[in-house]
C-alpha cells in the first residue's frame, strides 16, 4: 500500500498571504489583554496598530472573489493547511480550493476587528461600512452530512492519512471560541 503524506505535496505554500490575518489577530489579543496603554514613544497601542490591521483587511478586500454557487466573498485559490480532500469526479486527492472555512473564520475576525478599532478610534466610517458589508458576504459555518464542521465550502470527502508520520491539523475550528 502506497502510504501518501500531505508533508510531501506543495499545497502549504498557498497560504503565505493568511499570514497577515493571523498575525493581526494576535495584534489584537494584545490590545484586548492589555488595553490600551501606551508604546514606549507615548502612542495609544491600538493607534499604533490600527495601520496594519487596515492595510490587512484592505488586501483582502481587494482579493477576495465570489464563490459562483452562493455568492460569498472567498479566498481563492487557497487551501486548507495540509489537508487534502476527494472530488466528487476524482480518484487522487486534491488540496487547492475557494474559501476553506480557516481562511473564513480568519477574515472575518480580521475584517470584525478592524471595525471594532475603527469605531474606538473614531475614524473610517465609510471603510467600517464596507468592512461591514463584506462581512455579510463571507460563507457561513457549515455542518456536513455527518454532522462535522466543514473544512471546505463543499462536504468533501476527506484524505484520511494511514501513517503516524502524517497528521491533521483542526485549524477550521480555530472560530469556535
Amino acid at each position: 500500500m502506497e502510504l501518501y503524506c500531505s508533508w510531501r505535496t506543495s499545497h502549504h505554500g498557498e497560504q503565505p498571504t493568511l499570514a497577515a490575518a493571523w498575525l493581526c489577530a494576535h495584534l489584537w489579543d494584545h490590545y484586548e489583554f492589555l488595553g490600551d496603554n501606551k508604546t514606549e514613544d507615548g502612542q495609544s497601542y491600538l493607534k499604533q496598530i490600527y495601520p496594519i490591521l487596515k492595510g490587512a483587511s484592505e488586501f483582502f478586500l481587494s482579493t477576495m472573489i465570489e464563490e459562483p454557487t452562493h455568492g460569498w466573498l472567498v479566498t481563492a485559490p487557497s487551501s486548507s493547511p495540509e489537508n487534502s480532500f476527494y472530488t466528487k469526479e476524482g480518484s487522487e486527492p486534491v488540496s487547492i480550493c475557494m474559501g476553506p472555512t480557516m481562511d473564513n473564520e480568519l477574515v472575518r475576525e480580521l475584517f470584525s476587528n478592524v471595525i471594532k478599532a475603527s469605531q474606538i478610534l473614531g475614524c473610517d466610517e465609510e471603510y467600517r461600512k464596507q468592512l461591514s458589508a463584506a462581512s455579510l458576504k463571507l460563507p457561513p459555518f457549515q455542518i456536513s452530512k455527518d454532522g462535522y464542521l466543514m473544512e471546505w465550502l463543499e462536504d468533501y470527502k476527506k484524505q484520511m492519512f494511514t501513517t503516524v508520520m502524517c497528521h491533521t491539523f483542526m485549524v477550521y475550528i480555530l472560530g469556535i471560541k
